[in-house]
């Protein structure tokens, strides 16, 4: 990898850090978990470029990179039990970003034209592969299901209500096809040089695909305070609390 392309995997890695907990506030001035709206931009930029001579020729590498700075800055406190088993977890976690790299990478290799229809398809395709690969993840020798991306939207109580129907894995495709859809429209106004004659059509899909998970989610979280409501004074409340055993 060149030097650009470190800083934009590595970038990329830090945005994600940055979304997540510890790092991402919760009693909170300011919820840094919309950084994830953009995270995944910087590394796309390198593997589906504007322009095809400036495709990344690593791309397994950078997205190694990308994951390792994400792990590592995520599950850092583990190395309280063992730095050695930490550090180990965080390479092998790293295998699944760079596939998935090396997976767009291919794609737009395969697909190298910037017209709607193939852009839909990579941010399809792209968000896809993401989920599977989290999937995997989440099986694969005993199973890590630690830190999907829809993990980072745990405030955002509108948008998550569709894990009700999709799962986890719903959420972290729309977040992922979000990004794909973003860099993939700033790639085609690039190309066409801002031009006015056609529509980019891509982030519309991004933004309607958001814009009804959000709307879905208000309406849920509204009938259900409206169902409180009208039942105030005849349900009984628990609080609980539950605890990690010091391992």
């Amino acid at each position: 990898m060149n030097f650009k392309e470190i800083i934009r995997a590595f970038f990329s890695g830090i945005l994600l850090v940055a979304s997540f907990a510890p790092w991402e506030p919760v009693a909170a001035r300011s919820d840094l978990a919309i950084i994830a709206w953009i995270a995944w931009t910087p590394l796309l930029s390198c593997l589906i470029p504007i322009d095809p001579e400036k495709r990344c020729r690593h791309p397994f590498s950078a997205g190694f990179l990308m994951g390792l700075v994400f792990w590592f800055g995520t599950i850092f406190w583990l190395a309280h039990v063992t730095w050695i088993g930490m550090a180990a977890l965080a390479v092998y976690l790293s295998l699944y970003p760079a596939v998935w790299a090396w997976v767009m990478a291919r794609l737009g290799a395969r697909w190298p034209s910037a017209t709607g229809p193939v852009h839909l398809l990579l941010a399809l395709a792209g968000a896809s592969a993401w989920v599977t690969l989290e999937w995997l993840r989440g099986w694969m020798l005993g199973g890590f299901p630690w830190n999907f991306a829809a993990v980072s939207q745990w405030q955002n109580l509108a948008f998550i209500q569709i894990a009700e129907w999709t799962g986890v894995y719903g959420v972290s495709f729309v977040l992922v096809f979000f990004n794909l859809a973003l860099w993939l429209t700033w790639r085609r106004l690039k190309i066409e040089r801002f031009s006015t004659r056609a529509w980019r059509y891509e982030f519309s899909v991004a933004l309607l695909l958001v814009a009804f998970c959000l709307m879905t989610g208000m309406r849920r979280l509204l009938a259900e305070s409206r169902r409180g409501q009208a039942g105030e004074g005849k349900t009984v409340s628990l609080k609980l609390a539950l605890i990690q055993p010091d391992i």
